[in-house]
This record gives C-alpha cells, sequence and structure tokens, in this order.
C-alpha cells in the first residue's frame, strides 16, 4: 500500500522537473539572444574577426589587438569577418 503512494508521488515529482527543464530552456532560448543582440562586438585587430564582448576568445585576445564595435554591421564594413564559435 505504501509503495503505490511513494511510487505515484515520485512520477509526479519527474514530471514537474521535465516541465520546469523544459520551461527554463525556453526561458533562456528567448532571453540570451536579446542579451546578445544589445552587447557591443570586439573586433581582433591582428586577425580580423570579431567577436560578441562576452565570447570565450575575447578573454584571451590581447589588449592592444582589441577593436570596439557597436553593431555588426560596422565590423563587418570595416572588413572584420564573424567568429565561427560565439557566431555574431
Amino acid at each position: 500500500m505504501y509503495n503505490h503512494l511513494y511510487s505515484s508521488q515520485m512520477k509526479g515529482v519527474v514530471f514537474m522537473k521535465k516541465h520546469i527543464t523544459i520551461l527554463l530552456t525556453i526561458f533562456f532560448m528567448l532571453i540570451l539572444p536579446i542579451f546578445a543582440y544589445a552587447s557591443d562586438y570586439v573586433g581582433n585587430a591582428r586577425t580580423h574577426k570579431f567577436h560578441y564582448a562576452g565570447c570565450y576568445y575575447v578573454s584571451r585576445m590581447n589588449e592592444n589587438n582589441k577593436v570596439w564595435f557597436e553593431t555588426r554591421e560596422e565590423a563587418s564594413n570595416a572588413g572584420y569577418i564573424p567568429c565561427k564559435v560565439c557566431r555574431p
């Protein structure tokens, strides 16, 4: 008798965890591009690639090589190509 109650409670917990995970995934898929779109772009004067400001490769970039752009179009017009990792 008690096993049946515990089993049904566990099914409910697993069901809720799946729904919460799905909702959080959808939330972050909608919110993160908004933050990425609002951020500045950083170009590398040596490689002529541009990145989102939060890209891993920006942290590895020499400060002297950093070129800041306000828009993606500005970076493209300056001859920079997008990073294949952060895909700005």
